[in-house]
């Protein structure tokens, strides 16, 4: 039997608005799709507080419109949650807190998707830096990516990997894209983590635009990260997360990093070739 060929992703086609309702009128950002695409986890500053809620959205099929946004409960406080991520069976979250001077990442499972997640814990496996954030879970939750300041200077991008969903995380190591002078942001891979998409200011070191890097295997460094001319723009271009498939880039595109914009969520699309 003739077996399919592996898509080869090409280069992204140009961004495009979320239509429908999903778009709040206040900042939405770090759009998160479940691996089906059905759902779409984010955090908005819309809502009966001012603070920051992940909220979520649902749709029946990849080609209808997100409906409004409901908040997810269980995760909610008087602090901002943001930057959320999900297993491939959304069994399990991971987002960052802000509160006062730190930005700590905690977690949350449930048994079900029909069920609320419970009670999220603060990630203790290693040191907490002054600011851990923005977490993104591979599809088995084994393997962790997220940003951090525990850099000698800037921030970067640091990954770590766990033996089970129950079990601590080894020691973060720094990734081989990271560049002292510059602050890396959001980082977002491949199913197989082979492929990374990152945001940097490593341009201006001010404007964060969008750069891919690939690894032969997950043991091994990462390659030299390369601009993706197609997601950036003239502002900033973050909350990156690459849809299950690797076909469709979620992001904030040609957006203010530093908010009340009306930030608004983003997808662009590659096709094998």
């Amino acid at each position: 039997m003739q077996r399919d060929a592996p898509c080869i992703p090409g280069p992204f086609a140009a961004p495009v608005q979320l239509p429908g309702p999903v778009q709040t009128s206040a900042d939405d950002w770090f759009p998160t799709p479940t691996a089906d695409e059905l759902e779409l986890y984010w955090y908005a500053f819309e809502g009966t507080t001012s603070d920051a809620e992940i909220v979520r959205a649902t749709r029946a099929s990849r080609t209808a419109e997100f409906s409004a946004f409901t908040i997810v409960p269980g995760l909610s406080t008087t602090a901002n949650e943001i930057t959320p991520t999900l297993t491939a069976d959304g069994l399990d979250i991971m987002f960052a807190r802000n509160a006062g001077t730190m930005e700590n990442l905690y977690e949350a499972q449930r048994a079900s998707r029909t069920q609320a997640f419970g009670a999220p814990a603060v990630v203790t496996s290693f040191p907490a830096a002054t600011l851990d954030t923005a977490p993104w879970l591979s599809a088995d939750g084994l393997r962790l990516m997220f940003v951090s300041s525990r850099m000698s200077t800037g921030v970067g991008l640091f990954e770590t990997t766990r033996a089970s969903r129950t079990d601590s995380w080894t020691a973060p190591a720094a990734l081989s894209v990271n560049l002292e002078t510059t602050n890396e942001d959001c980082p977002t891979t491949s199913a197989d983590g082979l492929e990374l998409f990152f945001s940097s200011n490593r341009g201006d070191g001010v404007t964060f635009h969008v750069y891919r890097a690939t690894r032969v295997a997950l043991d091994q460094p990462f390659g030299a990260a390369a601009l993706v001319p197609e997601l950036s723009s003239g502002r900033d271009d973050i909350g990156l997360r690459l849809s299950n498939d690797g076909r469709t880039m979620y992001l904030n595109y040609d957006s203010v990093r530093m908010g009340t914009q009306n930030s608004q969520m983003w997808t662009a699309t590659r096709a094998c070739e």
